[in-house]
């Protein structure tokens, strides 16, 4: 992720989960736990969190077990700050995915990646990355936003998060990307990865439009 995108979540780290908070105003964390949950069951599983914000996409795991073992990466030190107060016994590392490699842990059951696709340039590093940090068994769950053609909001495959130049969260630079469902499946294929199972959903809605989203788990091709 490109140092705008941390600007833009340090802005919002500290309103973030109360804006998220009212039923359905940001529903990927519920998506990303129906695709999870059952891959994880006691304090020996290993769940990496990438992008794991103020913690909102693993509140389910330790409320599962506050044993499991879970590591969290984000390039936001604000949105870490919160994620520390609300799960002080998580594993916290301030970077990218690049950068977690370096402490060399890895061997995870899950890795998680909930509504930070979006501000990945270079999914194919991503997934390759990603995937050489999951156990032979492992699956990574991950959320997107899909490119939609004729959708009045998705209809752009690179904007700008806030267009407004006038708006408080405006930074310059900062992206949202999307793809088509076909154009992750080729990603992921490529990546020697295999899709198991996805779904569409509403992820939030912006004015009277839905915003829409799609909830992936893959596993390794081995």
């Amino acid at each position: 992720m490109k140092k705008p995108t941390s600007d833009y979540y340090d802005k919002i780290a500290s309103l973030y989960d109360a804006a998220t908070a009212p039923e359905n105003a940001w529903t990927p964390p519920v998506m990303t736990e129906q695709f999870t949950s059952s891959f994880v069951s006691d304090k020996t599983s290993r769940v990496l969190d990438i992008g794991i914000g103020t913690g909102q996409s693993i509140k389910f795991l330790q409320e599962l077990n506050p044993n499991i073992n879970i590591y969290g990466v984000d390039i936001s030190s604000e949105m870490l700050k919160v994620c520390s107060s609300n799960y002080p016994l998580i594993n916290l590392h301030h970077g990218n995915l690049e950068s977690f490699k370096e402490t060399g842990e890895k061997d995870f059951n899950v890795i998680i990646a909930c509504g930070a696709l979006e501000f990945i340039e270079d999914l194919e590093s991503f997934f390759k990355e990603a995937k050489e940090l999951l156990l032979d068994s492992g699956k990574l769950v991950f959320t997107f936003e899909p490119y939609i053609e004729y959708h009045p909001y998705q209809n752009e495959k690179k904007s700008l998060t806030v267009p407004d130049k006038n708006s408080s969260l405006y930074i310059e630079d900062c992206y949202t990307y999307r793809r088509t469902f076909t154009e992750i499946q080729q990603i992921i294929k490529e990546s020697s990865m295999l899709i198991e199972d996805s779904k569409e959903f509403i992820a939030y809605k912006k004015g009277e439009h839905n915003i829409v989203y799609h909830v992936v788990r893959a596993s390794k091709n081995v």
